[in-house]
């Protein structure tokens, strides 16, 4: 999830043609209202899905990530960017404990994956749980020595299984707020 992240958002802006470029094997490219909503409309989309079934709710069912890209525009001159994965637990024995260490984990293993510094305050302390939320936003490199902000969410909870979103946006500013 971390490699799919950085290569399709922080590698490079969005641009025209991106998603042909990123298109991996199996995977074909879909609009964003035919991914999420089931229909096409006539206008020319503006932001794809490089999707393995074309749906997001089978995407998810079969736990194949799926990356979004938007094109640039006034609110976001460098386009958008985000990559989902949501996935359930095939497996009974030991799910609590890779629940619980992915939970403690999550962090550190982004800031090596991505290169990435946390801007937003930290949780004050942890507890066992039967499920875990995890928002968070990270300043990462991106782009060949620009900054870019990552937001991120982490749902983990016995039922459901694994969902996790990273999202690219606006450079971070030092105070953690938008430039």
């Amino acid at each position: 999830m971390f490699d799919t992240f950085r290569t399709a958002c922080l590698a490079q802006p969005v641009t025209q043609g991106l998603d042909e470029q990123l298109l991996p094997e199996g995977y074909r490219i879909v609009s964003s209202s035919l991914h999420a909503l089931g229909l096409e409309t006539a206008v020319e989309p503006r932001t794809t899905v490089l999707s393995m079934t074309g749906d997001e709710e089978k995407d998810f069912t079969g736990g194949h990530p799926y990356v979004e890209l938007g094109l640039p525009n006034d609110a976001a001159p460098n386009g958008a960017c985000r990559v989902a994965w949501k996935r359930t637990w095939d497996y009974a024995d030991g799910v609590d404990k890779v629940m619980t260490d992915t939970a403690v984990l999550f962090d550190p293993w982004l800031s090596f994956r991505l290169k990435a510094v946390r801007v937003s305050r930290p949780e004050d302390g942890f507890a066992v749980a039967e499920r875990y939320d995890h928002v968070s936003e990270w300043a990462a490199p991106c782009f060949g020595g620009k900054w870019c902000r990552l937001e991120t969410l982490l749902i983990l909870n016995r039922k459901d299984g694994i969902h996790l979103t990273i999202k690219r946006s606006d450079p971070p500013s030092a105070s953690g707020g938008k430039n």
